[in-house]
């Protein structure tokens, strides 16, 4: 079954927003049936650095992207 989350955070520290967007979406535990999370990043945040705080915040968990900040492909941003 589907089910839908979501959050929106604004903050200046990457590390910090996306850990509180995370949080805020699932309610402060992301529940252990989660396959897959698709994130949406606004300007302001460089996309290495979200990615790399999704993949520590989201281990095993398929992530898909889109951005105003840049480009998404296969490899990650960039």
């Amino acid at each position: 079954m589907l089910k839908f989350y979501s959050a929106n955070i604004r903050g200046a520290n990457t590390e910090k927003t996306v850990s509180e967007c995370i949080k805020s979406a699932f309610e402060e535990n992301v529940p252990e049936d989660v396959l897959a999370v698709m994130v949406y990043a606004t300007l302001g945040h460089k996309l290495e650095k979200v990615n790399a705080a999704l993949h520590t915040l989201l281990q095993g968990i398929h992530v898909f992207g889109a951005s105003w900040g840049g480009v998404l492909g296969p490899k990650g941003p960039g």
